[in-house]
């Protein structure tokens, strides 16, 4: 009688704030509730457990449908029978080419899916609850006869687990909680519908980009096109702070880069590009200093690398999202795979930087290079970290900074921000943790796992050698001869 009147003694006020217990769904009533958002809680929970009862029904349903289509004889063509239709096995389903095959994703204390071999991730919200819906089902499976049998199963800890494709469709749900505060954002010709939780930021504040370059003279070329493009020609409320680092060795690519901006200041005279010069081996937190360095405390700042291509939308994206004194903004950038890659394995070489395929490249979701801030709020966090010297660690040092302050960090991918590939090259001398970090990047770089997989299962050579250097030597000649 208890549980079918549940009243519930373990939380402040009988709150339910925990709404994954057994015993909340078989109740007749929850009692008492004092305060009207758990109520609302509630109602929304129980009302989201009926609807996935629905589809589970309806699924099943199908499936019934499909395995008596089947035995009259009557069944559709294969090609319209999709695997919901399908009663789940371990053996029935068999994948006619491998790109049918659902991978299995590793779970433990984090997450590793088989899109991102090279870094783990914590198992986020949703992901937690549909373990949990699940634990809980099997155990009510499990402890159905307990009374009976005398003894009860109960759930203590997972050490590992498996996670596969689900079988049911996306689904996007508006949480009604947050909809009146969202304002929602739809490119035009882009598949993607960005909702922000910022409070709108003036249209005519100025971005200043700043840019630590040294070097690379066709990308440095390649960006000022695009930055032209973008906003000198439209006139938008921007400015473009250069960093370039003055090094004897290699004064000729120096004077190259300094004549390409005097190119682009001559021909939009009031302009506002400015060129700053530092010495030196490259230091990039040392750079984007220097940048910000003549800026006044109420600038916005974004931080940019040369190898970046944007448009227009950026822009907007860059104002609205990042808000003075309370976020900080870091869109998640797409970065290309090696073209070369891609060329081999395909009739056409036609990249564009606005094709976002898993096979052209992926979102760096654990890249903080990228910023966008206010130097008011830069500077109340520590500012950068100069002491950091060669490739990477001050983009991770100044995101440490934001996150154990008291400034909200809004991350959001964006499909204007390409990444275009070039190789990397990790110098042994870096610090070991620098090293590690580059050589992440250099791997992730490289291309998909399923186009590498793809190679190496199509040359019988590199699956029947053990030899380490006489497998690369033939994944390389493939690249290049393709033989």
């Amino acid at each position: 009688m208890q549980s079918l009147f549940y009243h519930n003694y373990k939380e402040e006020k009988g709150s339910f704030k925990t709404l994954t217990d057994k015993i909340v769904r078989k109740a007749l009533t929850l009692h008492p509730i004092k305060d009207q958002r758990h109520l609302y809680r509630i109602q929304n929970y129980l009302h989201s457990s009926h609807i996935q009862d629905l589809h589970q029904k309806k699924r099943n349903l199908q499936r019934e449908i499909t395995q008596i289509e089947h035995n009259l004889g009557i069944l559709k063509q294969a090609d319209s029978i999709t695997r919901q239709n399908i009663i789940p096995s371990w053996t029935k389903f068999k994948p006619r080419v491998r790109d049918e095959v659902l991978p299995w994703n590793f779970l433990s204390k984090s997450f590793i899916s088989d899109h991102d071999l090279y870094s783990k991730s914590d198992i986020n919200t949703p992901l937690k609850h549909a373990l949990a819906d699940s634990i809980n089902h099997v155990l009510q499976i499990m402890n159905k006869n307990a009374r009976q049998e005398g003894k009860r199963i109960d759930f203590k800890d997972l050490s590992y687990g498996y996670r596969r494709q689900t079988f049911g469709e996306v689904e996007f749900i508006e949480d009604p909680s947050t909809a009146s505060a969202n304002t929602e954002y739809k490119e035009s010709n882009s598949p993607f519908t960005f909702s922000s939780l910022g409070q709108g930021r003036q249209l005519l504040e100025i971005i200043h980009f700043i840019v630590p370059l040294a070097g690379k003279v066709p990308v440095f070329k390649r960006f000022m096109q695009n930055y032209e493009e973008v906003c000198l020609k439209d006139k938008e409320m921007t400015q473009l702070h250069i960093v370039v680092f003055n090094s004897d060795s290699d004064s000729s690519s120096v004077k190259s880069l300094i004549g390409i901006v005097r190119q682009y200041q001559k021909r939009y005279a009031g302009a506002d590009i400015e060129i700053i010069y530092a010495d030196g081996p490259f230091n990039r937190a040392k750079a984007l200093d220097l940048g910000m360095s003549g800026l006044s405390e109420d600038s916005l700042l974004f931080f940019i690398d040369v190898d970046i291509i944007f448009d227009r939308d950026v822009l907007l994206r860059i104002r609205y999202n990042t808000i003075k004194n309370i976020q900080v903004y870091y869109p998640i950038v797409f970065s290309q795979y090696n073209p070369s890659l891609i060329c081999s394995i395909s009739d056409s070489c036609d990249i564009k930087w606005t094709n976002l395929t898993s096979d052209h490249g992926y979102w760096r979701s654990y890249g903080y290079g990228m910023v966008s801030t206010f130097k008011r709020d830069l500077i109340s966090v520590g500012g950068l970290d100069t002491s950091i010297k060669g490739w990477g660690k001050e983009d991770v040092a100044l995101n440490t900074k934001f996150v154990g302050s008291n400034l909200t960090i809004f991350r959001s991918i964006d499909p204007r921000l390409v990444h275009v590939f070039h190789q990397v090259i990790c110098d042994t001398k870096l610090n070991n943790d620098q090293y590690q970090m580059c050589k992440i990047t250099e791997k992730s770089t490289f291309g998909s796992q399923r186009q590498i997989s793809n190679i190496v299962f199509s040359i019988p050579d590199i699956l029947n050698k053990n030899d380490k250097k006489i497998m690369f030597n033939q994944f390389i000649r493939y690249l290049l001869f393709k033989k």
